[in-house]
């Protein structure tokens, strides 16, 4: 009933964009996601993993694009230095295990995207639920973290080079 009903209110104020539902965290149950891919255009995941290659709709469900809507790694050798979900040992595992998260994003035909959690580290204090990573593209100086930006640069310039469903 949620999905239809908020599908319906969607495309009466909005017919022209697309109805994303909301954000499944893990381990989402597969009944849901076959109703969120009756109604949603596209359904979204929170997906902290070491890779989105396995990430799917269950058989069962409509065939729906894939947004991970939140996904990140952090690097503790920066001066934040909470482990956060996926934690990495350096600011250089950090950039490989982003390169390799996107490259199995760009294989997987079910996948339309994916969104890197924050822009910033969270602040070296914590934030009020005492969350204290070093997953931002910049630090709390508001400097960027080069290594991390250059891999964002250099794996967005791969979008159109990659063979997918979504861009032929």
């Amino acid at each position: 009933a949620y999905f239809e009903s908020t599908q319906r209110a969607f495309k009466k104020a909005a017919p022209k964009t697309l109805y994303m539902g909301c954000r499944f965290q893990l381990p989402p149950e597969p009944d849901m996601l076959r109703v969120a891919a009756q109604y949603c255009d596209v359904v979204s995941f929170v997906w902290y993993a070491d890779s989105a290659e396995k990430l799917s709709l269950p058989s069962s469900a409509p065939d729906k694009p894939v947004l991970i809507a939140e996904f990140n790694f952090c690097a503790p050798d920066r001066g934040v230095f909470g482990g956060g979900f996926c934690p990495r040992k350096s600011t250089r595992a950090q950039v490989a295990a982003f390169e390799n998260y996107i490259e199995s994003a760009f294989a997987n035909p079910a996948v339309a995207g994916a969104l890197w959690m924050r822009w910033s580290d969270s602040p070296t204090a914590g934030k009020h639920n005492g969350e204290n990573t070093a997953s931002g593209f910049v630090d709390v100086c508001d400097t960027p973290v080069y290594p991390l930006c250059a891999a964002a640069r250099k794996m967005g310039a791969q979008i159109s080079k990659i063979p997918n469903l979504y861009f032929k």
